[in-house]
C-alpha cells in the first residue's frame, strides 16, 4: 500500500507538470516567468547549445525556423540559427571567421590569395550609404570612380570615368575618358578611337 500511494503521488505530480504553463530550471526554487515556456536561471552555469561541424549542421533534415546550433569547425565558428530557408551566422564581435576581411585590418596577408573583390565574373561595385560610388569591370575594361560616375553604362568597352557624375549618362560606347567632376555627364553613346 505504501508503494501504491507513492506511485499515485508521482503520477499526480507528473500530470500537474504536464499542464503547467511554464517550466523553470534553477537552484533557488523560483517559479518560471509567465511569459516564458522555459525559464533557466543560474548565477554560475550556462545553457549548452548543441555543438557540431559545418557538415553536421547542413545535414539537419528539415530544420525548424529558429533552430539554434553552435558550429565549432571548420570555418565561420559561432552560433547559427535557421530562418526563411537558410542558416544565418551570428559572428562574435571579434569576428572569429578567419576567412573574412576584417574592418580593423588584417595580418599575414598573401596577395596571391587575399583580396577585396569578387570570385565570380561580376564587376566590383562601390557604394557608400547605398549610393553608387563606382564600378570596376576588368572583363570590359570599364573603370569608374565617383558619385554616379558611369552609372548608366550597359554595354561598352575601355571607358574610364573619375569624378562626380563623370560619364554619368553613357550607356554604350567605348574608349571614353573623363576625369573631373561632372565631365561629360550627358553623353550617351560617344566612341573615340
Amino acid at each position: 500500500m505504501k508503494h501504491f500511494s507513492l506511485f499515485i503521488l508521482l503520477l499526480l505530480t507528473a500530470c500537474y507538470n504536464s499542464y503547467a504553463q511554464s517550466f523553470a530550471i534553477n537552484t533557488d526554487g523560483s517559479t518560471a516567468n509567465a511569459s516564458a515556456l522555459l525559464d533557466v536561471k543560474s548565477t554560475n552555469k550556462g545553457v549548452l547549445i548543441p555543438r557540431m561541424t559545418k557538415a553536421q549542421r547542413t545535414a539537419i533534415a528539415s530544420p525548424a525556423a529558429g533552430l539554434l546550433v553552435f558550429q565549432q569547425s571548420p570555418d565561420s565558428i559561432g552560433f547559427y540559427y535557421y530562418n526563411a530557408g537558410s542558416w544565418i551566422w551570428l559572428p562574435g564581435s571579434d569576428v572569429l571567421d578567419t576567412l573574412s576581411w576584417k574592418r580593423t585590418g588584417n595580418t599575414a596577408t598573401n596577395p596571391l590569395v587575399h583580396f577585396i573583390g569578387t570570385t565570380d565574373n561580376q564587376p566590383l561595385t562601390f557604394r557608400q550609404n547605398n549610393t553608387w560610388l563606382g564600378r570596376w569591370n576588368g572583363e570590359s575594361n570599364n573603370y569608374f570612380i565617383g558619385d554616379s560616375a558611369g552609372a548608366q553604362l550597359t554595354n561598352g568597352l575601355f571607358n574610364i570615368g573619375i569624378g562626380d557624375s563623370a560619364l554619368y549618362s553613357l550607356t554604350t560606347g567605348g574608349r571614353n575618358i573623363a576625369i573631373g567632376n561632372a565631365v561629360l555627364p550627358k553623353i550617351t553613346t560617344v566612341s573615340k578611337c
